[in-house]
């Protein structure tokens, strides 16, 4: 298989995985859709929030993640919770006579979150500044062709 080949592949593997998340998030069981759904028969169940940002600080006890949905009521301590935090939490679903919340089981704060976001964008510029030095054009066959650099020396 050729490099293209290989860079193909690996390209559609990401997209075929970012599309299964997106899925996943959307449609799992025990997932906050899925509670709401039959509020009256999950009560109790497990709602997971891996990664979500948190949106909205109400009171010292209750605050709202937002990630796939936007403003899920979170009902666990705010004092380590900030607006624009990155949590994971694990809860239990209350329907609470008509009032559905997350009820914190675990709490997991991600503080160096944005540092890896930045990384991940620092690389792809890098990546695009670079990628031009990567390439060269020939004379092949009566024309021009863009090809692999081979050497990198004068």
């Amino acid at each position: 298989m050729t490099r293209w080949g290989i860079s193909a592949l690996c390209g559609a593997v990401l997209l075929g995985l970012g599309i299964d998340y997106a899925h996943v998030a959307m449609t799992a069981e025990q997932g906050w859709r899925w509670c709401l759904e039959a509020p009256a028969e999950r009560q109790g169940a497990h709602v997971l929030f891996p990664l979500w940002t948190v949106t909205r600080v109400v009171d010292a006890d209750h605050y709202e993640v937002s990630k796939v949905i936007s403003g899920v009521p979170v009902a666990g301590d705010c004092s380590r919770v900030h607006v624009g935090d990155t949590v994971s939490v694990v809860a239990l679903f209350d329907w609470n006579d008509g009032q559905p919340v997350a009820r914190v089981v675990s709490l997991q704060l991600h503080p160096l979150r944005p540092w890896k976001e930045a990384l991940g964008v620092i690389g792809f510029i890098v990546l695009g500044a670079v990628l031009p030095w990567c390439f060269v054009t020939r004379s092949e066959g009566g024309g021009r062709v863009l090809a692999e650099r081979e050497t990198w020396g004068g």
